[in-house]
């Protein structure tokens, strides 16, 4: 019994480093799909080149075109600006996009399982700053009203004589 519950931890510990050491790579998601989420970087109009877009998440799946791995041929499938029966054809991804998809997606396999914890300052702090309060800013501010000056001071007469 001794033997099995020694035995049963220690593979347990075992599970738990590698699991803690080994982080795995995010799964890519639909290349065009990503494209449309990160359109503020993957638009190629936002780079004064009108001349193709990308096909939107719903265009791959229906007309199943694929330029291969983004990572290794850098292009993803669009059309020419104005004409939509126009034949498809592979069009290079803008390089912030590519940039971005390539941090993401290539190297996944060295990102941390888990956050780092906050570091410490590595200032000392010598002195703890007291706040001052001052009678200004004790007031209470004043209560602005919107009737005019003349109409309190006629409702003040007209109570003076009742």
């Amino acid at each position: 019994m001794q033997f099995s519950l020694s035995y049963l931890i220690s593979i347990f510990y075992i599970i738990l480093i590698t699991s803690e050491t080994t982080a795995f790579s995010p799964k890519r998601p639909n290349l065009y799909i990503w494209l449309a989420q990160n359109s503020y970087i993957c638009d190629p109009t936002l780079l004064n080149k009108r001349t193709h877009r990308f096909l939107t998440p719903w265009e791959s799946v229906r007309l199943r075109c694929s330029c291969g791995d983004p990572l290794a041929t850098k292009s993803a499938c669009g059309r020419k600006h104005g004409n939509s029966n126009q034949k498809l054809a592979c069009f290079r991804l803008p390089d912030p996009c590519l940039r971005e998809y390539a941090v993401i997606f290539e190297h996944g396999g060295n990102r941390l399982s888990v956050p780092l914890p906050p570091s410490k300052p590595h200032r000392i702090v010598t002195a703890v700053r007291k706040t001052v309060t001052t009678k200004h800013s004790q007031r209470t501010p004043k209560i602005v009203s919107t009737i005019p000056v003349g109409a309190v001071l006629r409702v003040k007469k007209v109570k003076e004589k009742l």
